[in-house]
């Protein structure tokens, strides 16, 4: 049995995975997460823990790009996102030079469109992220989508969360 710490309610987990073409040989790292959706302390240590972790593959593998991809479950510009976004990493969201306006948002309880902060008590807005670290500037940000999936009539998603899709480039 595993035991959460830092205050989190369930212990979560960071899977990642190191890619490489057989092509060209390009290589990526990929890791994602699901960080805590009560403990803000867990949220920045996992963060930080990440981060840490990721320095140590790069530095393994050559300095090869990160895409760290998950729910968050805080906003941008919150302390677990600027852990990442000081380490070096972009959001694909901003450089796809989309807005965090009213419409960003990827939490919506089951209820798409009829979705309104008033119906949670867990963060609202963009809490699912895609995030790249490539100081060689191999990875070219395309697009950046929420995508809407669902049927709005019937009420039927795949999940409480709308899917995120970047659309990347990888250059040798």
């Amino acid at each position: 049995m595993r035991v959460p710490g830092w205050g989190a309610e369930d212990p979560l987990d960071a899977t990642w995975v190191h890619l490489r073409c057989r092509q060209d040989g390009q290589e990526l790292l990929l890791l994602n997460t699901q960080f805590d959706d009560e403990s803000e302390d867990s949220r920045v240590r996992s963060a930080e823990l990440i981060v840490a972790r990721l320095d140590r593959l790069q530095a393994d593998r050559g300095d090869i790009p990160v895409v760290v991809t998950g729910d968050f479950n805080c906003t941008p510009g919150t302390r677990p996102y600027r852990v990442f976004i000081e380490d070096g990493f972009v959001d694909t969201f901003l450089a796809a030079k989309n807005e965090d306006d009213g419409d960003a948002y990827t939490f919506h309880a089951f209820k798409g469109a009829r979705f309104t902060p008033a119906d949670t008590d867990k963060p609202t807005g963009r809490i699912d992220w895609i995030l790249i670290r490539d100081d060689a500037g191999r990875v070219m940000v395309r697009s950046h989508e929420i995508l809407r999936d669902g049927d709005e009539a019937a009420g039927i998603y795949p999940s409480d969360h709308y899917p995120v899709l970047a659309r990347l480039d990888l250059t040798g």
